[in-house]
């Protein structure tokens, strides 16, 4: 997997808080002051201002069919319609790796569809037909666009440990891009159970980081009862 940031608004901290300034009609002593106040406060409308680009190879059909329900960004990827997809690379998952065995039917069937692929273009079929065979680990390459607020948004989801593995490597170099030229918003970029002042996992099933939001308010009612019970107790 390779990710590369190509392009980014320069001057990130100062260029969002001249921005921010302009509704109050104010000059900012602090600007990462002024920052982190508009993340705590949820005025992220501010962030959109701030572009990114990347690169990306190495990463799976799987991966980008997920990557593109953020639909906030702009992607531009390589098109197994027009180009000839003859000797593909494949993503294998680290479950597969594990074994021989496992290891050997992957790629005994990956093996199996590179030949039928390359006998169908041989034959004349259109690439945009052949592809019909290609499997979802199919390496593939792309240029992604996003504004600040939603790469915020796509690390509070992505970063979570209950995310896909290789999404979750994916937005990782993402994030650690951004962090190299502006290493202030690496607050920002983190997981949505980090992104509130009191840690909670607002998934269903915790990866036990953080209780849930329902295990917080049964222990925050229980300590309440017990409270109670030894105030009653002082009492009497």
């Amino acid at each position: 997997m390779k990710v590369d940031l190509v392009q980014h608004t320069p001057d990130l901290i100062p260029f969002l808080a001249k921005i921010a300034s302009i509704c109050y009609n104010s000059d900012p002593k602090n600007q990462m002051g002024l920052i982190k106040h508009l993340y705590e406060s949820g005025h992220h409308s501010v962030f959109e201002h701030a572009w990114f680009t990347w690169r990306i190879e190495g990463v799976s059909r799987t991966l980008t069919h997920q990557l593109v329900r953020h639909r906030m960004c702009s992607f531009t990827q390589r098109s197994q319609r027009y180009c000839n997809e003859d000797g593909f690379e494949v993503e294998t998952p680290p479950s597969i790796e594990q074994t021989h065995e496992t290891s050997q039917k992957y790629a005994d069937c990956i093996s199996a569809i590179k030949d039928c692929y390359n006998d169908l273009v041989l034959d004349g079929i259109p690439n945009e037909d052949a592809r019909f065979l290609l499997p979802n680990a199919c390496y593939t390459q792309l240029y992604v666009s996003c504004n600040l607020r939603e790469l915020m948004h796509i690390a509070n989801e992505r970063l979570c440990s209950r995310a896909q593995w290789e999404i979750r490597k994916l937005v990782r170099k993402m994030c650690d891009t951004v962090v190299a030229i502006t290493p202030e918003l690496s607050q920002f970029l983190v997981p949505k159970c980090e992104a509130h002042k009191v840690p909670y996992c607002p998934e269903k099933k915790s990866c036990g980081r953080h209780g849930t939001l329902s295990q917080l308010l049964d222990e925050a009612r229980e300590q309440g009862w017990n409270d109670r019970d030894k105030a009653g107790t002082k009492n009497a």
